[in-house]
């Protein structure tokens, strides 16, 4: 087995700094662009349908590292859907496992849905469910909720990159671990 290790001087923190502007293959005036926002609208709609659910959005946003500063090619396009849960039933428990059970198929029979080669997640939202995104964008009304900020916060990067290479030494260990303790019969079976 390979007991190679990762250093933290190995751990490479450029995704992480800020952008002096919002993504110009989704931006355009500080607005989501046209075909962009059609795309997204659609994406929303279809999924919407897929639900056997009669509910009409109270809202779709884009949320996350592209609606904001911090984006970068690791980032993907965050698309909630704004409900009601109350509205649908008042087990809203029950709503919310049922639409996490559905959003979670939905992405993973949707993984080739990208734009610019950024993944489209999708997410349903309670309207009570707080976000705590540097940006909210509403893709329905096509405007700013909450315009992002040009956040400098200092990143404690040798703490960073610590904790990322000892987690990844921990993946590391238990995959190698993994891989001695399991005999090709033990795999078989598995499968």
């Amino acid at each position: 087995m390979d007991n190679r290790r990762i250093s933290p001087n190995e751990i490479n923190l450029k995704s992480f700094e800020f952008k002096a502007k919002l993504n110009p293959k989704i931006w355009e005036d500080n607005k989501l662009k046209l075909n962009i926002r059609q795309k997204l609208i659609a994406i929303a709609k279809e999924f919407v349908k897929s639900t056997d659910i009669d509910f009409i959005p109270v809202d779709i946003v884009i949320v996350g590292s592209l609606a904001g500063f911090n984006w970068s090619k690791y980032s993907d396009i965050d698309l909630h859907i704004i409900t009601d849960f109350k509205d649908i039933n008042d087990d809203v428990t029950l709503v919310k496992n049922y639409f996490d059970a559905k959003k979670n198929s939905w992405n993973e029979k949707h993984t080739d849905l990208t734009i610019y080669n950024y993944d489209v997640e999708l997410y349903v939202q309670d309207v009570n469910e707080e976000n705590a995104s540097n940006g909210i964008y509403s893709i329905k009304y096509n405007h700013w909720i909450k315009i992002p900020k040009m956040a400098h916060k200092e990143l404690q990067d040798d703490i960073i990159k610590e904790t990322a290479a000892a987690y990844i030494n921990k993946i590391i260990y238990y995959n190698e671990k993994f891989y001695e303790l399991t005999t090709d019969r033990q795999f078989i079976v598995l499968n």
